[in-house]
């Protein structure tokens, strides 16, 4: 996508309310637990491998990860599951295996909830799913090829929740295209780790939500919330929760470099 070099600045002026051979595993959920890392859990017996590719199928199925040794070539989520990295816990997604493509997929009303770190070196695709990074997690690229590792919602609705001031999300695509593409982000008390992307498409619908009734700081300090490359689209409804706000664009188009609040 070419790079836009017209940009608007949108501030919001808050008043604070006081590995080995490769295949597919999936999960049974047979190990009486919800462990990532129990074998009985997993077809066949085996806990995941780097060069696998993971089957989450069971509806209403919630799979917990701890540890720093967990990795997969990709997986698909089915509909109204869960996937939660605990903290101190990490994820990797690596690039071949039983996954050649690269791709992974997080069907309608399935969570993806980082508290650790998630490192991608692949893309993620969802189709009305959600993900929040939260606590002390972080969801970063592993791959100096920023066309591997982004995240992506072909259809319905996306939503992407940062909470907290060490809650990190960092050198992604976050493409949109036509489905409604929502950002909710959580301040905490010293406010939050800026969104760094390099691409976004917002669809029609799309929202921006930023809640300062947890950040701590000065009234007027200005803090950045997310910086793209480029940008195409626009937010139909931007709002602040925890305060009272208005809200200035300086130019009325459809790109944007940069999104700030004013406290």
């Amino acid at each position: 996508m070419k790079t836009l070099s017209k940009s608007i600045f949108i501030s919001l002026l808050v008043m604070i309310l006081p590995i080995g051979a490769s295949a597919q595993v999936e999960w049974s959920g047979a190990g009486n637990d919800s462990a990532w890392q129990n074998a009985a859990n997993w077809s066949g017996g085996k806990a995941p491998k780097a060069s696998d590719q993971v089957v989450i199928a069971t509806s209403g199925g919630k799979v917990l990860m701890t540890g720093n040794d967990n990795a997969a070539s990709g997986f698909k989520m089915e509909k109204d599951v869960s996937l939660t990295i605990q903290p101190q816990a990490s994820f990797q997604l690596v690039k071949g295996g039983s996954n050649p493509d690269g791709i992974s997929f997080v069907a309608e009303g399935s969570k993806i909830t980082v508290l650790g770190m998630l490192r991608m070196n692949q893309a993620i695709y969802f189709t009305d799913g959600t993900i929040t990074v939260t606590g002390s997690g972080s969801v970063e690229k592993d791959s100096d090829d920023t066309s591997l590792a982004f995240l992506q919602a072909n259809n319905g609705v996306f939503t992407l929740n940062l909470e907290g001031d060490k809650a990190r999300i960092a050198n992604l695509l976050i493409l949109g295209g036509p489905t409604q593409l929502n950002i909710n982000l959580t301040l905490g008390p010293g406010g939050m780790n800026p969104i760094e992307v390099n691409i976004l498409e917002c669809g029609d619908g799309s929202t921006l939500t930023v809640d300062v009734s947890k950040y701590e700081g000065t009234k007027g300090t200005v803090l950045k919330l997310i910086t793209f490359n480029a940008a195409k689209g626009k937010f139909a409804n931007l709002k602040v929760v925890g305060g009272t706000a208005q809200i200035h664009c300086l130019e009325d188009a459809i790109t944007l470099d940069n999104i700030v609040v004013k406290l």
